[in-house]
């Protein structure tokens, strides 16, 4: 199982470029544009943790089509056979759904998800109203307010070191 996340890992890193047309000069029969995560369709993804629950967590911008027909906005969990969202996604009032930077966990498995975006909803159509950052409950497997949130802009990166959440971006 282990095994299969980090493939889809690099798979999924892999595609984001992939999606591009190689500017290698010249011909290059190396080069293969087929390389990607299982099902992603389109958008932008830009952060990947493997938890400690089993599960892929792929995160990104506006919607992306995760497991060809169906819709997920900005965050998933894959487990190695099929996405599933977590909550209902993220809103943002001004863009849509917003944009996922980046993720990480905390000692408890615990997902931290951060960009730019106002609000969190949870699978019961609950909102929950934050400012560019937001936790997965995996015990509950609801979304939770850090406070008030952080920053104007967005955040743009996330570490978690000695029980303590970091956070760098637009403040």
């Amino acid at each position: 199982m282990k095994n299969a996340i980090l493939i889809l890992s690099l798979l999924f890193t892999y595609s984001l470029y992939a999606q591009q047309p190689c500017d290698y000069p010249g011909e290059d029969d190396r080069w293969d544009t087929q390389f990607k995560a299982p099902g992603v369709q389109h958008g932008s993804g830009y952060s990947l943790v493997s938890g400690i629950d089993g599960y892929l967590y792929m995160a990104g911008s506006y919607s992306n089509s995760f497991g060809g027909d169906t819709e997920y906005n900005n965050v998933v969990r894959y487990d190695g056979e099929k996405y599933e969202e977590l909550g209902q996604g993220l809103t943002c009032l001004s863009c849509g759904t917003g944009y996922v930077y980046d993720m990480t966990q905390d000692d408890s498995g615990n997902i931290y998800v951060a960009g730019f975006f106002n609000g969190a909803k949870n699978s019961d159509g609950s909102v929950v109203s934050v400012r560019n950052i937001v936790k997965w409950n995996i015990t509950t497997e609801t979304w939770e307010a850090l406070g008030l949130g952080l920053g104007v802009n967005g955040i743009r990166t996330l570490a978690w070191h000695n029980d303590t959440l970091y956070a760098g971006g637009n403040f």
